[in-house]
């Protein structure tokens, strides 16, 4: 499975990167801004984990948490927008599972739900990781949850097969 990344899930990267590593985060990447501005580009799974490993490199492991703190309502699209729409967390949920392909098709997400519990799970991953992206991923849905239910919801755990290396605490 190769796939393809939307750029809309780069900008938040190149957003949070000090400005004085643009230059070489586009040459690492092979990526250019006016690419990052074509809201129909795609890039390769391989240049989303390099833009992801240069941001790290460039910030703090823990970089994806403060993306999700600061990223607008809105800012994914079509595919946020459905989920919102959506009359349940559960509904939600689901649709997200099913349309977050049209954002990364490299990377197959999927949802299983026990009783009053959702369990949210990569099945498929990218031939190129880029676990940053996880993270931001999971810690956006778990903020967008607590923040458009009318019903409390308490997250139990997180678990990463990537090792993080960042504070544990901060997840």
């Amino acid at each position: 499975m190769s796939g393809s990344v939307s750029v809309v899930l780069v900008r938040p990267v190149v957003m949070a990167l000090p400005s004085a590593n643009h230059p070489a985060f586009w040459a690492a990447t092979d990526l250019t801004p006016e690419l990052i501005a074509d809201d129909d580009a795609r890039i390769s799974p391989a240049q989303f984990c390099v833009a992801w490993a240069e941001l790290m490199r460039a910030t703090r492991p823990e970089i994806a948490l403060a993306i999700a703190d600061a990223m607008p309502a809105g800012a994914f699209g079509i595919v946020e927008y459905v989920c919102r729409s959506a009359p349940t967390v559960r509904e939600a949920l689901l649709q997200w599972v099913r349309y977050l392909n049209l954002l990364d098709d490299a990377v197959v997400v999927g949802l299983a739900v026990e009783g009053d519990r959702a369990y949210l799970r990569v099945e498929l991953e990218s031939e190129a990781p880029a676990p940053g992206a996880h993270e931001l991923c999971f810690a956006l849905v778990a903020q967008r949850i607590r923040q458009f239910s009318a019903l409390p919801c308490r997250i139990t755990a997180v678990e990463l097969v990537h090792r993080s290396a960042g504070d544990p605490a901060t997840y």
